[in-house]
């Protein structure tokens, strides 16, 4: 019965998280079981990734911009737990948050950077309600 509720609730999340493509990027998620003893607490990652192109690369400039889709991410990870709790989250912990950023030089079309961020929290889920 548990790992029904588990599964069900991790297919929520991982739908919820599809719905997340927005302007600033694409999203994913994963869910899984921390403990078989804390059977309603689930450990949720997503991930967040975002392109800019960059029509100047001096040094001042991409720093700019690298700060700007850093705190772009921590605001993403800092609303998901607000989206974790307005849909399957009793309580929401951010446990882990990764932000890296990667400058393109490509030939024959504009210098991209590329933001990407993963984000872990530990959630404890609502109770079932009875269908």
């Amino acid at each position: 019965m548990r790992i029904i509720r588990f599964a069900k609730s991790a297919l929520i999340v991982t739908a919820v998280a599809a719905v997340l493509a927005t302007s600033a990027g694409a999203g994913s998620a994963t869910a899984r079981l921390v403990s078989p003893y804390h059977a309603n607490t689930v450990n949720v990652s997503v991930s967040f990734n975002s392109q800019t192109p960059l029509s100047e690369t001096n040094d001042k400039a991409v720093a700019a911009i690298q700060k700007m889709g850093r705190k772009l991410i921590y605001k993403m990870a800092r609303e998901e737990c607000e989206t974790l709790q307005q849909t399957i989250a009793e309580a929401c912990q951010l446990t882990n948050l990764n932000v890296t950023t990667q400058l393109r030089h490509q030939r024959n079309r504009p210098n991209s950077l590329y933001i990407n961020g993963s984000a872990q929290f530990s959630i404890t889920l609502k109770p079932q309600e009875a269908e």
